[in-house]
């Protein structure tokens, strides 16, 4: 074998091996595939975070005491796992409808929540959640189902509610976890036995 190629076999490993450090270390490693669209665990990490936040301090707020151990966060990471699924489904199908109309009824929604006593509230709670984050994990999933319902209804006369619509999308996706702890059993996020 000659020098000059072994020599870029050796830089081509170091590459590979560099590169795949910087992706473990920077959280960009895909966690799921949803229906052809990848969701890194950075993501999942950062709005996990963001859940678990709201989680504490609903109950302290309510004055509720929830145990802080291992089962509770999976249940939290589960909830989040099963939001960015339908949010990332939701959002497949708004780009494929590609309807100006649908596009500002979500900019509407989300610029009328944010005006709603509730929200503004809700938005305090929540400290130390940028509004940028609040926006995009809180209103904007909310605005874009409400409006895809809105659409459904309206353009096709007799669809079902979002409800049925997702349940059904769900089942028909192809949904992929790349999880010890989670998986995907053709509806839902579950816990992995042993978990």
């Amino acid at each position: 074998m000659k020098r000059g190629t072994l020599l870029n076999i050796v830089l081509l490993i170091v590459f590979i091996v560099l590169l795949f450090t910087y992706i473990a270390r920077s959280g960009r490693y895909p966690i799921a595939l949803v229906h052809g669209d990848w969701i890194t665990s950075r993501s999942f990490r950062h709005d996990y975070n963001i859940y678990n936040y709201y989680y504490q301090k609903a109950t302290q707020i309510n004055r509720l005491t929830i145990a802080d151990n291992n089962s509770f966060q999976k249940q939290i990471g589960r909830e989040g796992f099963n939001r960015i699924i339908e949010n990332t489904l939701i959002d497949r199908a708004l780009k494929d409808l590609n309807d100006p109309a649908t596009n500002q009824a979500v900019k509407d929604k989300i610029n009328k929540d944010l005006n709603n006593a509730d929200v503004v509230k809700l938005e305090n709670i929540l400290q130390g959640v940028s509004k940028k984050d609040f926006i995009r994990i809180i209103l904007e999933p909310e605005a874009k189902k409400e409006a895809l319902s809105a659409y459904l209804l309206h353009q096709e006369q007799g669809s079902e509610p979002i409800d049925n619509w997702l349940s059904k999308t769900k089942r028909a996706a192809r949904i992929i976890i790349f999880s010890d702890t989670y998986d995907w059993d053709g509806e839902k996020v579950i816990l992995k036995s042993g978990s």
